[in-house]
């Protein structure tokens, strides 16, 4: 993303076109209205908000140079959020495990999947005029927007600004996101579809062959259903209703910065190669690690403090790193999660442990997961595994895949909150914390499937110590030691005895989710990334 200036000197004309008409689109959507600064009383004229027009350039789902697309942003940064409710500002998006789910769900059974993206989403909500929003255009965007309507010309300011009020949500603002949400939730309520009541951005209609799925990220859409003619209806519908669609038929997919690829029959390939290469181009990485972090990962050294500038390029390489964990690449997931506990006060040694996850990234930059369904009945599985006492401040480590047969939809690695007495105690924390999200998937899995409670399956825990086992099918402690952790057994052993979870034992061996409760080595790192990731079975 660049700015006006940095977009005309790298992309050349196509920059300053693209802004054109991003400003064109704005006045056809009757977006703001020209104001006398002399009339604003002195409280409006201070709250009046700066703007910037950012310039994008877009990428096919081949990852190839696409449209270059200009957008405008308020600078919503300075608003007074005291003046706005939760309620008004607070949007959902939908989750990254559900939008996985529905990929695996696609891949399992042949759906059509179909990608859109609405054009200016936010200019679709009409602002509140309860807190009126003043926004000054830059000098460079004022030109823009007079070169389209050049009767605008007369409400140049003295350096040439120009102050407008929003009539409608602009990218930047606080409440835009929520103002969009409910605008587009009533349409998809007046077609037939209901949001779900655990994620509220993944919308369906219909049943059997007839379902539609929809999962909403602010303005990027995807569709998977078998009906492609429903689905074409569909998104006619929304052309209609908020201009034409930029629509995306096929195998290969963008969405999100995640590159979706259905080629292979039951199965779908997840990268994100533009963010990969895109990192490694930034900050110049050079040569390679075997690993992503050395058994000392967890160990702060007593180096000297990194200076202003380490600390800020840690800070922007760890917030990229994670994102891209987070979603393709949960082999570094372990070492950014450290990382992570560290940006505010990074020394010497954080600095060398980052750079060597750039190298292992930069030796692996092909990898990705490969989801692929279970056979027959689906379920929801899991892999919970806690580290004891690895940090320096001896709290634990834990780690969590969950699954839907191979590949994750979801992962974690991170510190547990508590010290823990023993390792069977941080066992049971480990499944403790991460039971709410097992329950969740298990939640989503079934509203999917359009399965009532009696028809979804128990969601499956594997865990690789058998006392912790125990203690949870018990719903209390083994012995005196382990008394004091009643509470958390309880709840696992209500869920047991409910019929929503089962509690297995597994090799540690075969706990992939070991991967991400310490820095593995060698083999055994190889074996369970390939397990992880499910990257071999391409």
């Amino acid at each position: 993303m660049y700015t006006l200036n940095q977009g005309k000197e790298i992309l050349g004309v196509p920059a300053e076109d693209a802004a054109i008409v991003e400003m064109q689109q704005l006045c056809d959507k009757d977006v703001f209205e020209a104001v006398d600064t002399k009339r604003l009383t002195r409280v409006e004229y201070k709250r009046i908000l700066p703007s910037s027009m950012k310039i994008t350039q877009k990428v096919t789902a081949d990852n190839l140079p696409d449209k270059v697309k200009g957008r405008l942003a308020a600078g919503g940064h300075r608003q007074d959020r005291s003046l706005y409710s939760e309620e008004e500002t607070a949007a959902p998006t939908v989750s990254t495990s559900a939008i996985l789910m529905i990929a695996g769900l696609a891949a399992r059974t042949g759906e059509h999947v179909v990608t859109a993206d609405i054009p200016g989403a936010y200019l679709n909500g009409v602002m509140n005029d309860k807190v009126p929003v003043h926004m000054r255009l830059s000098r460079n965007v004022a030109k823009l927007l007079i070169i389209v309507k050049p009767e605008w010309a007369k409400w140049q300011c003295s350096d040439g600004t120009i102050v407008v009020k929003l009539k409608k949500g602009l990218y930047g603002c606080i409440e835009s996101a929520k103002l969009w949400y409910d605008t587009l939730l009533k349409y998809m309520r007046s077609i037939g579809f209901e949001p779900c009541p655990y994620d509220p951005c993944l919308f369906k209609r219909g049943v059997g062959r007839e379902m539609i799925k929809i999962a909403v990220y602010v303005d990027d859409l995807k569709f998977a259903g078998h009906s492609i003619i429903e689905i074409r209806k569909i998104i006619a519908g929304l052309d209609k209703e908020y201009g034409k669609l930029k629509v995306t038929e096929g195998l290969k997919h963008n969405y999100l910065g995640m590159h979706f690829d259905y080629s292979v029959k039951g199965k779908v390939n997840i990268t994100m190669p533009k963010i990969v290469e895109g990192i490694l181009t930034e900050y110049g990485v050079t040569g390679t690690a075997e690993t992503p972090a050395g058994n000392d990962l967890f160990k702060v050294g007593d180096s000297a403090p990194a200076n202003e500038a380490e600390k800020a390029t840690m800070y922007s390489i760890t917030y990229k790193l994670l994102h891209l964990a987070k979603r393709v690449r949960p082999d570094i997931l372990t070492a950014t999660s450290y990382l992570t506990t560290r940006v505010s006060k990074p020394n010497v040694d954080d600095i060398k442990k980052m750079t060597r996850v750039l190298k292992y990234l930069n030796g692996t930059r092909e990898l990705g997961i490969c989801i692929e369904t279970d056979p027959g009945p689906i379920s929801v599985k899991a892999y919970i595994d806690a580290s004891y006492a690895v940090h320096d401040d001896c709290r634990s480590q834990t780690g969590c895949i969950i699954s839907l047969g191979k590949g994750p939809i979801y992962t974690s690695s991170s510190k547990q909150k508590i010290n823990t007495k023993s390792s069977t105690e941080s066992e049971v924390v480990a499944i403790a914390d991460k039971s709410s999200q097992v329950i969740w998937s298990r939640e989503i899995l079934g509203w999917l499937s359009n399965q009532t409670e009696e028809e979804m399956l128990p969601a499956t825990i594997f865990e690789d110590n058998t006392a912790a086992i125990q203690m949870m099918k018990r719903g209390r402690g083994c012995s005196e030691k382990t008394r004091h952790i009643k509470i958390q057994t309880f709840f696992i052993g209500d869920r047991m005895e409910n019929g929503d979870i089962l509690l297995y034992h597994l090799n540690t061996e075969e706990m992939v989710a070991d991967f991400l409760t310490k820095p593995l080595q060698g083999k055994q790192f190889i074996k369970l990334r390939n397990m992880l990731l499910n990257w071999k079975a391409v």
